[in-house]
């Protein structure tokens, strides 16, 4: 099974400090626990905070 968030955001000025990847991490700690050996982060590129640059790239497979 996946687990899947659909929104994560990040207030402008503590983006970079490593709160989403925090978050982001966690997320996916928490759904391992669960027995989900998948997860997935949907990353919106139609707004200037630049997320797509900063998404992590897929393990294994897909594309970003």
């Amino acid at each position: 099974m996946t687990a899947w968030t659909a929104n994560l955001g990040v207030l402008a000025t503590a983006r970079g400090r490593g709160p989403g990847s925090y978050l982001l991490r966690r997320f996916l700690a928490h759904y391992a626990a669960l027995g989900r050996t998948r997860g997935g982060l949907g990353v919106g590129t139609g707004n200037s905070s630049g997320a797509l640059a900063r998404s992590p790239r897929p393990a294994t497979g897909g594309t970003a």
